[in-house]
């Protein structure tokens, strides 16, 4: 009986060690909690940190939605923040009123702050199909925008202010009818051109700082030679519509069954430097969408 009870008392010091052990292992153990004792609740909730566990990625990151998918993209803290802050709007209300998702300082210019309190039966008020975020919610929410919409590192944000983004080029004949749908083979082959009359070629233009009418610079190089611009022709482009500049391409400049490649010129008023596209740099498909054929 004495060594069977001492045989006990010896098992039960063992569990009670083994446990313990188990307890200060998790405690310095790097890869238990990521690491840290840190509870997961002190989280400040007003923080992007706090905003992406929260809201972000459990009440958004649906399927099919914020996923990747589309922007704004919520899977990460970083994507959220690099797809929110000074990202344009996309869908607007019907007045236009909002410039940014998020407008770092203000609260009340920023969409995602309007998407998330107004509900109506165009947009309809996010998350959709789910439950609306809390009062306390929205204020988190509020308060990281009007605190300067903070990243991760606790930065506050800054206005990019990057140089022109061209986006597509369309052209038309002098009848208003679209050309550039027309092509030799495929998107990524010259469009065809009349031979006999003008045609306007046109660039949509993004710009996160400057208004588009007030770009600079604004011309088309046009060449024989997709790899070689240095006798190119230029023909200057002037504002047209909304995101449009446009040029007319003067018939008398190539002749029937010349292929030309053409890259267009911008830039803002904050940068000394111009930007072309397409560039040396480009896809091979991108500079062969950018050209036409004179038939």
């Amino acid at each position: 009986m004495k060594v069977t009870h001492y045989i006990l008392i010896l098992i039960s010091g063992l569990v009670v060690l083994n446990c313990t052990k188990t307890i200060e292992d998790n405690r310095e153990n790097p890869f238990v909690n990521g690491g840290t004792t840190t509870s997961a609740d002190s989280i400040d909730p007003t923080t992007i940190k706090g905003l992406h566990r929260n809201i972000f990625a459990g009440r958004c990151a649906n399927p099919n939605c914020h996923d990747g998918t589309f922007e704004p993209d919520f899977r990460t803290i970083e994507s959220t923040y690099q797809t929110l802050v000074y990202q344009e709007v996309i869908k607007n209300d019907t007045a236009g009123s909002f410039t940014f998702r998020v407008h770092p300082g203000n609260a009340d210019e920023s969409w995602l702050v309007e998407r998330l309190i107004t509900d109506d039966d165009i947009l309809g008020r996010m998350p959709l199909y789910a439950v609306p975020l809390s009062y306390q919610e929205v204020e988190n929410v509020k308060a990281w925008i009007n605190n300067g919409a903070r990243d991760a590192d606790g930065n506050t944000a800054y206005y990019p202010n990057l140089q022109p983004d061209v986006r597509y080029f369309v052209a038309y004949n002098t009848a208003g009818v679209r050309i550039d749908t027309a092509r030799t083979s495929g998107w990524a082959s010259a469009f065809k051109a009349p031979d006999d009359e003008d045609f306007n070629l046109l660039v949509s233009i993004k710009d996160d700082s400057t208004a588009i009418p007030q770009l600079q610079v604004n011309k088309f190089h046009l060449s024989l030679d997709k790899d070689d611009f240095s006798n190119a022709v230029t023909v200057n482009a002037i504002y047209y519509t909304s995101s449009l500049w446009s040029a007319s391409i003067p018939k008398t400049l190539f002749s029937s069954g010349q292929e030309v490649f053409f890259r267009y010129e911008v830039k803002d008023p904050d940068h000394q430097s111009t930007i072309f596209y397409p560039n040396e740099n480009s896809p091979s498909y991108i500079v062969r969408n950018a050209s036409f054929i004179i038939q």
